[in-house]
Order: structure tokens, then C-alpha cells, then sequence
């Protein structure tokens, strides 16, 4: 595709960026891609909406992370910023989420007889990846191709900041700092267009 720039780290790795990001899903656009999943893919999606996390995150979450009582889930193993100078060290994240998401959760433990110390089951990176665009295609999403895994990332947090929540409050939840929200997240204006 052409919106996609490829370069090498300084460390030699070789890597491929979108250079247009700003893809999110409406609300009836996720409905239809939700409907496109098969059953056992869907927690991973919804999962990923209701928490932001990125799939490397979530795919990090144990039972044991889940305060179900709460309705909460810490994300123990998180993105590190720019400028974090202590190896591998990461910022866990204590994210609230809904009952449906708990319902599903509590649904996974007793499906597949999950101990604490066993991750939820999530897909795999490249899984989601591929479950993701067989079913946007599916659904026929218009421009479907300029939706990512990281698209509902963006579009849990736009969606919020488009409900009115504060933006300090998002680049808690989202880790991020104010300036990289505002200059790659947040489009308030999104469902105004």
C-alpha cells in the first residue's frame, strides 16, 4: 500500500509504519465488524475497545490481574514512553471496565477452567490482525484497509473524548502523555464530520 513508510531502527531492526492513522470506527461500523467475528474472536476485540490496551498489553493479562468485584483490570506489562532510561521497565495501568466485559471474562474462567496465574485468552498479534481484516472485509467497511488493531485502540479513546471525558483523565487511562494524545489520538471533532 501506499500509505505505509518503511525504515530501519537504529538498532538495525526493520520496521513499516501507516502514515495515515487516523482511521477510527463509527458506531455502526463496529457493530457490523462485531457481527463479521467469528464467536471466538470477539472477547479479544471487545476487550481491546473497552480497555485501550494495546494487543501487546492484553495479551499480558492474567486472571489474577482482574478485580472482578472492582470491575477493574491492571496492565502490569505496558508500552515504555520515550525517555525511560530503566531497561524493561514499564508503568502498570489500572483500567475500569464494564459489566459486559466482566460477564465475558468470568465466562472465559469457567469455559476454560482459567487458574489465577493463566492469561485470558487473547489472539495473538498477528492472529487479531488477520481475523480483523478478513472481517472488516466481511462487513464491507468502506476503506477497510485503513483500519488496524491499533485503529480500536484510537477509537476507544475518541469515542470517550467525544462523550465528554477529560483529556487528563484519557492520557491516564491511555498512558500517554498530554502532547502524543493530542497530536495522534484525540479528534474530538470526529463524529461532527
Amino acid at each position: 500500500y501506499s500509505d505505509i513508510k518503511r525504515g530501519i531502527k537504529s538498532n538495525g531492526i526493520k520496521y513499516s509504519v501507516r502514515i495515515n492513522r487516523d482511521r477510527i470506527f463509527y458506531p455502526n461500523e463496529w457493530k457490523r465488524f462485531l457481527n463479521s467475528l467469528k464467536e471466538s474472536q470477539m472477547f479479544t476485540f471487545k476487550f481491546l475497545l473497552i480497555t485501550g490496551a494495546r494487543i501487546n498489553e492484553a495479551n499480558h493479562v492474567k486472571v489474577e490481574d482482574i478485580d472482578i468485584l472492582n470491575q477493574r483490570v491492571v496492565l502490569k506489562v505496558t508500552k515504555r514512553r520515550h525517555g525511560d532510561n530503566i531497561k524493561n521497565k514499564s508503568k502498570t495501568r489500572t483500567i475500569r471496565i464494564s459489566k459486559d466485559l466482566i460477564k465475558d471474562i468470568k465466562n472465559q474462567i469457567n469455559t476454560y477452567n482459567l487458574k489465577p496465574e493463566d492469561y485470558i485468552k487473547i489472539l495473538s498479534q498477528p492472529a487479531a490482525h488477520l481475523a480483523m481484516k478478513k472481517a472488516l472485509q466481511r462487513a464491507k467497511i468502506k476503506d477497510w484497509n485503513m483500519l488496524s488493531v491499533h485503529s480500536i485502540r484510537k477509537t476507544s479513546e475518541n469515542w470517550a473524548l467525544s462523550l465528554g471525558i477529560d483529556s487528563m483523565r484519557l492520557s491516564t487511562r491511555f498512558g500517554h502523555n498530554i502532547i502524543t494524545q493530542y497530536k495522534n489520538y484525540s479528534q474530538s471533532d470526529a463524529f461532527n464530520i
